[in-house]
């Protein structure tokens, strides 16, 4: 479960579940103590947005998942820069995530908007687990944009360029699964000669009314991260090639078949799911998730600082 942890139940807005903060930290120490024993701790300064854009945010998550430190990696801009500037600014979001037993039971998501602060337990899914994405990026940042006059919404960024070289961009948003990304992604019909479309983000946006009265917007993500369908045509064409060195690949397993089932394209099941021999696995489509660097897509302007 997820919820906003603010003082008041109306704080946290209608669409959200509400904890009262003291109940939430009560529960999540309890499920966090000594659930990283024997782990490797990893420490992951990062920052949303170009890093020397004054509309990047930062913050740090510690996580005891080698799979969260790669997306990670790919996803925002992790290191010594973003750690520097959050020692210069001294404001940052606090993350703590453990994937715990993964025990859907136990699984909970805990945001502390006026503390700048996130506490995840008991899942490796990427939106619950990369705490940059939606937990930073929407809930905390939807909070500070509040605060501070911007807006942090869930849209894609495009850029659409004419045959004369006039760039005109698009801000759209849509909900989750209806196609967002495939808008974002395409690739003009070779009927359009000399058109071009660049693709700046196909999740989330940050918008800054400017002082010459535009809109001005900003992708804080440096990659792209979704869901890739096993051998099929449906996925966008500039995700159909396997970018394997800017790229994280997950697999899915079938609790009832006990096997692995989905996966990079032209790529086989058949790993050993918790211990049990595995059974023969059908391809079912099922899609597989995926984090690509921003740089690894063709017509991406998210290596040029998004």
């Amino acid at each position: 479960m997820t919820y906003v942890c603010t003082a008041t139940e109306e704080q946290a807005g209608p669409n959200n579940n509400w904890m009262p903060p003291a109940e939430a930290k009560s529960r999540m120490q309890e499920l966090f103590r000594g659930c990283m024993r024997g782990r490797t701790l990893y420490v992951v300064p990062y920052c949303m947005g170009p890093i020397d854009s004054p509309f990047a945010r930062c913050g740090v998550e510690i996580t005891d998942s080698a799979y969260v430190v790669l997306n990670m990696a790919l996803m925002t801009r992790m290191g010594r820069p973003a750690l520097e500037r959050i020692a210069s600014e001294e404001v940052f979001v606090r993350g703590l995530h453990s994937t715990g037993d993964l025990n859907p039971a136990r699984r909970f998501i805990m945001h502390f908007p006026e503390e700048l602060s996130i506490q995840s337990f008991g899942s490796g899914y990427g939106g619950n687990a990369l705490l940059g994405k939606k937990c930073h990026a929407l809930r905390i940042a939807s909070w500070q944009a509040r605060d501070e006059g911007w807006l942090a919404e869930h849209m894609l960024l495009m850029g659409l360029q004419s045959p004369a070289g006039e760039m005109h961009y698009v801000a759209a948003a849509f909900p989750s699964a209806c196609g967002k990304t495939n808008l974002a992604m395409l690739v003009p019909p070779e009927a359009l000669p000399g058109w071009k479309i660049f693709t700046i983000g196909d999740d989330i946006a940050w918008l800054h009314p400017g002082k010459d009265g535009r809109l001005w917007a900003i992708n804080p993500e440096s990659g792209y991260f979704g869901w890739r369908r096993h051998e099929s045509e449906d996925q966008p064409q500039r995700l159909r090639h396997d970018p394997a060195r800017h790229a994280v690949h997950q697999r899915g397993a079938d609790r009832q078949q006990r096997a692995v089932v989905g996966g990079p394209q032209g790529r086989s099941p058949g790993h050993r799911l918790a211990g049990t021999p595995v059974r023969p696995a059908k391809r079912t489509g099922r899609p597989s998730q995926f984090a690509l660097h921003g740089g690894g897509a063709p017509e991406s302007h998210l290596h040029r600082g998004g």
